[in-house]
């Protein structure tokens, strides 16, 4: 575990080199164990065709192909792990195939899910490039749509039995969907639905008003990370001496020119005398 530990500090602060920011977005590192899995090699899997077709090289043909039925990109790349790297725990392989049974059964609840599943982008890419800076209007956008359909869902694998499908053993979870609930707020709030896609264009943000400023103070931290209410802009006039100094000399010289007079030109006209 000890050089686990150093292999991860070691990448972390190859990231941070590069990318040349902080990584405070990544909080927890799940370790995991190969003998929790059946190892296999590439060629085998290449020859059993798990992921790709061994003609075609595609997706087609493959046991994958059969397999997914997936409605997310999140979904489609966790049923690829599965498949890449199958469970030899019994229990644990029971529990799965339980909740397959349970949620087959229960067929009009599973096409609800699928239903709001359609509409969930994926959050993993999406906190990712948000997380790094390299995030625009339409992520956040898609970001907010996506977690407004997360209390849907947990309604929905509420009135299943097993633990893996209603969460019971995820820890505060009504605290964490408030968050999120309130995340989604806030962007509603703060984020114009028809901004650019290109932050250099502006017109990202929405104009803060009194109403949707409490909206967005509402997210636990926002009031103290800088934003402050909204105050009427006051017109204020500031004396300057110098400057009343020499408006008072300018006035009186501009006064003087107002009426210019007029400029006579007399001519001369001397005779000539003979020399």
């Amino acid at each position: 575990m000890n050089a686990a530990i150093s292999a991860a500090g070691a990448i972390l602060s190859y990231v941070q080199d590069t990318q040349m920011q902080d990584t405070k977005h990544i909080f927890q590192i799940t370790p995991y164990d190969l003998k929790s899995f059946l190892v296999i090699d590439d060629r085998s899997c290449k020859n059993l065709e798990l992921l790709v077709n061994i003609q075609t090289l595609d997706k087609k043909g493959s046991l994958i192909h059969v397999l997914d039925r997936t409605v997310t990109a999140m979904g489609s790349r966790l049923i690829k792990h599965w498949i890449r790297y199958p469970l030899i725990d019994k229990e644990k392989i029971r529990q799965r195939l339980d909740c397959i049974e349970e949620i087959t059964r229960a067929s009009h609840i599973h096409q609800l899910i699928i239903n709001h599943l359609k509409s969930v982008y994926d959050l993993e890419r999406l906190g990712s490039k948000i997380s790094m800076g390299q995030g625009n209007a339409r992520d956040l956008i898609a970001l907010k749509n996506s977690l407004k359909k997360l209390p849907l869902l947990f309604k929905e694998l509420s009135l299943f039995k097993s633990s893996l499908l209603n969460g019971k053993d995820l820890e505060d979870q009504e605290r964490l969907l408030k968050e999120l609930e309130l995340l989604a707020g806030l962007i509603e709030n703060a984020i114009r639905e028809d901004a650019a896609h290109v932050l250099n264009e502006g017109g990202l943000i929405r104009m803060v008003t009194a109403g949707n400023w409490m909206n967005c103070c509402s997210f636990p931290g926002m009031a103290n990370r800088g934003l402050q209410r909204p105050k009427p802009k006051k017109k204020k006039t500031q004396s300057c001496p110098h400057l009343k100094s020499n408006t008072i000399k300018y006035s009186a010289i501009l006064s003087k020119c107002q009426k210019p007079r007029p400029v006579r030109f007399r001519i001369i006209i001397s005779e000539s005398r003979p020399l």
